[in-house]
């Protein structure tokens, strides 16, 4: 068994010697991070002190119904932004993804996306998918796996300009989902976890009852697919199917929070949450495991019954578990 999943509202009060530890929230430290972007759903990694961010929305949680429904452009986070937490304060550098040359053109879209698949690998971060508008006009789901080089693209940034040089792309319909999660595991390959595509804007798949149609669409991955990934050529990448797990019904998961989890089996990752179950639109309460040379399994023993959505993931090692299990899967303090 992995231990529970402990979660509470802020002000509740514990009942005393019930958990295993606590986390006291005592100081704002907002203001060290001035300039900080104002941003969400986004591809996050960090190299010595310096944070990256990556794609997202600026404008906060989308409406319901109507325009305010739709991921514009306008809405997008257009920037690739450096936060220099070495320093005290923090510094902020940004730099437009305009300043891409325009054979970059793919990743200035893809990299303007939210709710991208994103794994860091050492001074790697690569980035799959997204859901937004292209240059175009048209909105979609990129398929699109692009990976930067992150000590070089710090440096640019924080020098005011973007390095193509560190940049390599592909597009392959491997990469295409939203929503999803990305780890890399010790035996070198790559998990894309479930997720959705979409096509077309929300507010004209509401139009249509949210009822699959050619103006917009919505589907569901409904597997787990594990990539081999590597260098093509300067600047390519090659992406192939490893192979891939499918469930119609407990697969059929976006927006949930996938972590590392370690066990007797060893390390493997795990995903928590999840919406919306095909036949009732709710949440997911059961967590899947993967190991590395094993299929993913359910755990029909624990039943989730907050935080069903992605939220901040704590990885804790209990050396004293008795069941060698040493994870606790996440403690949020959101509410969503």
């Amino acid at each position: 068994m992995i231990l529970p999943l402990v979660a509470f509202f802020l002000g509740a009060t514990l009942p005393p010697g019930n958990l295993p530890f606590r986390v006291t929230a005592t100081e704002d430290v907002s203001g060290e991070y001035p300039g900080a972007p104002r941003i969400q759903s986004f591809s996050f990694a960090q190299w010595k002190g310096r944070w990256v961010f990556i794609g997202g929305r600026i404008a906060g949680y989308h409406g319901v119904g109507g325009s305010s429904a739709d991921f514009s452009r306008l809405d997008a986070n257009r920037d690739v932004w450096v936060m220099d937490t070495t320093v005290h304060p923090a510094r902020t550098y940004h730099v437009p993804l305009d300043t891409l040359p325009a054979s970059f053109s793919a990743v200035k879209d893809q990299w303007s996306a939210t709710a991208q698949l994103y794994v860091q690998d050492g001074p790697k971060l690569y980035i799959s998918g997204g859901y937004g508008q292209n240059h175009a006009g048209n909105w979609t789901t990129f398929p699109l796996l692009s990976r930067v080089d992150l000590p070089s693209l710090i440096d640019a940034v924080m020098r005011g300009r973007l390095p193509a040089k560190g940049i390599a792309y592909t597009e392959t319909p491997l990469a295409k989902a939203s929503g999803g999660a990305l780890i890399k595991l010790h035996d070198g390959y790559f998990y894309l976890i479930m997720g959705h595509a979409f096509e077309g804007s929300y507010s004209a798949f509401e139009g249509q009852r949210e009822r699959n149609a050619p103006v917009a669409a919505q589907n569901y991955l409904q597997e787990i697919r594990k990539l081999k990934i590597t260098d093509d050529s300067p600047g390519q990448l090659n992406v192939s199917l490893v192979e891939k797990d499918e469930d119609p019904t407990e697969f059929h998961r976006r927006d949930f929070t996938a972590t590392q989890t370690l066990s007797p089996k060893g390390l493997g990752l795990a995903a928590y949450g999840g919406v919306f179950t095909p036949e009732t639109q709710l949440n997911f309460s059961r967590p899947i495991y993967l190991f590395p040379g094993s299929h993913p399994t359910i755990d029909t023993n624990f039943e989730q019954k907050m935080n069903s959505y992605s939220c901040p993931a704590l990885l804790l090692y209990d050396r004293a578990s008795a069941t060698g299990l040493v994870q606790v899967p996440y403690l949020s303090l959101c509410l969503n």
